[in-house]
């Protein structure tokens, strides 16, 4: 078999971070058909941009979470936190981030917790705040997680 698989348009976002290209692409190499990666704009990037916030300033560290899972282990985590893929626990980790934000207050220091469904697409949601995330699943979810010091606020 011969022929050139392209990586844009195969999936969402950029073929490079956590896209189903990488699978497609596996296999149609195994098939002997030459792959080509042509990068695109990042899931989390243009969730950012629909915000109309920087995911980083300055040294700030940004941390891409794939899964919510580890949610308590990556709040600890400095800098920017993005929650990639949490709509399937998007109710556990509302209840996980309504926690964390009021902890937080509680010692003075402020987060904002951006929220973004289904970017790009004409039923594109922004939230802002963890009170205003859905409390029912959607899968095309990415949060952004800011801590008070960062220089844009």
């Amino acid at each position: 078999m011969n022929g050139i698989l392209y990586g844009i348009g195969v999936g969402i976002g950029d073929p490079a971070v956590y896209a189903t290209f990488s699978y497609i692409a596996k296999q149609a190499e195994q098939d002997g058909i030459e792959v080509r990666v042509i990068n695109g704009i990042t899931s989390f990037c243009a969730c950012a941009a629909a915000l109309g916030i920087p995911l980083c300033e300055g040294n700030e560290e940004l941390h891409v979470i794939p899964e919510a899972a580890g949610l308590a282990d990556a709040l600890a985590l400095p800098g920017t936190k993005v929650l990639m893929k949490c709509g399937r626990r998007i109710t556990e980790v509302r209840r996980i981030l309504l926690e964390w934000e009021r902890k937080r207050a509680a010692e003075g220091r402020k987060v904002s917790i951006y929220g973004v469904s289904e970017c790009g697409t004409e039923n594109e949601t922004l939230f802002y705040g963890a009170a205003q995330l859905p409390e029912d699943g959607r899968y095309m979810m990415t949060i952004i997680i800011k801590e008070e010091g960062a220089s844009w606020q």
